[in-house]
């Protein structure tokens, strides 16, 4: 679900009220630079894409739950990479956390129908662009689905919320490997 900034950092605190820094750290290093982030003087603001290295992506159906939403920008978060912020334009206090899967999860090889391929107009495999949204569960694991993952095209910057051919394959929690 989309969150306000500060919303999400309360959740955050509480889900790790009774846990100490070191655990905290472990479990969820990258997602504590990205809370610290949204709560610093440094709240993540609209920008024009080109000047900040976001994308602006087009999702025409939406998102599950948010279909009449159809534009986000897709904000990278250079200091706890390899995770994004995908915002709802011109709303920037509401944000999905979202990882690309290459190299976090292993033997993730999504099949996306013919339909969704030809929806997307994509031509090959390399066209082809996979963000996983990022849940942060009671207990302080984070999870990402993987039977939903939005799919957008490289080049048009076209995206859909899919229904992987084989999503019987994965989890709609699949924890997130530990950070080092």
């Amino acid at each position: 679900m989309p969150l306000r900034t500060a919303k999400l950092a309360d959740g955050f605190l509480k889900t790790f009220k009774n846990m100490g820094f070191k655990e905290v750290l472990a479990l969820a290093r990258p997602l504590l630079l990205l809370f610290r982030r949204m709560n610093s003087e440094l709240q993540i603001e609209e920008k024009t894409p080109e000047s900040t290295g976001q994308l602006a992506l087009h999702l025409p159906l939406g998102l599950l739950g948010f279909e009449r939403i159809k534009r986000y920008l897709l904000i990278p978060a250079p200091e706890a990479a390899p995770f994004y912020w995908l915002q709802m334009a011109g709303e920037p206090s509401l944000a999905f956390l979202v990882v690309p899967p290459e190299g976090l999860i292993p033997n993730y090889f999504p099949e996306i129908s013919s339909d969704d391929v030809a929806f997307l107009k994509l031509n090959d495999s390399a066209e082809a662009g996979i963000l996983n949204i990022v849940i942060l569960n009671p207990g302080g694991r984070a999870t990402v689905n993987l039977k939903g993952p939005i799919v957008f095209n490289r080049k048009t910057l076209k995206g859909k919320q899919v229904i992987l051919s084989n999503a019987n394959d994965f989890g709609l929690k699949h924890p997130l490997p530990l950070a080092s």
